[in-house]
């Protein structure tokens, strides 16, 4: 059974992506297709959504599991946005669908940016604090700089990035 809808899955994207979204820019033009896609933003979405679900085929096949699951994590959530933009015509689900679309582009927005701001900030910070806890662990317990937690290696604070993950996850109640 799996099999078959993820076969039926890759057939109907291969459809929308090739047949369908390739019939309208011959239709109307590379420009005029991009500018329609600029007022529709969950077809835009909807159309990633699927060039990320092709994309998992190759990494399928290599057995790199882990690419091909960060693939999915974007496709997923990307490909039921596009349904929203279709129930925003019936009556029962419109507002709602009006509302969520509002919260979206507004309140969260703003949440993101400011959150950004903030962890961008705090990870320069925690970078420069903790990227030799690593080393100070392995110094003699004479030293005034010895790190004297022990159990576990301390690793993420290593790089930027690493250290941006990290305190991404603890803002989000993931750390470990």
């Amino acid at each position: 059974v799996r099999t078959v809808c993820e076969a039926l899955t890759i057939l109907n994207c291969i459809f929308f992506v090739f047949f369908q979204q390739l019939g309208e820019i011959r239709t109307q033009g590379l420009a005029g297709y991009f500018r329609n896609l600029k007022t529709v933003p969950a077809k835009a979405v909807f159309c990633v959504a699927n060039i990320c679900i092709l994309l998992c085929i190759p990494f399928r096949f290599l057995r790199l599991h882990e690419i091909e699951e960060a693939l999915f994590v974007f496709a997923l959530p990307g490909s039921w946005i596009f349904l929203l933009f279709f129930a925003r015509s019936a009556k029962l689900t419109g507002p709602f669908v009006q509302m969520i679309y509002s919260m979206i582009a507004g309140d969260m927005m703003r949440f993101a940016i400011i959150s950004a701001i903030f962890l961008v900030s705090f990870s320069q910070v925690f970078f420069f604090v903790g990227k030799d806890m690593d080393a100070k662990q392995h110094l003699n317990d004479t030293n005034p700089h010895h790190c004297p937690v022990d159990g576990y290696d301390i690793y993420t604070y290593d790089n930027f990035p690493e250290t941006f993950i990290t305190l991404f996850r603890a803002s989000m109640g993931g750390y470990d």
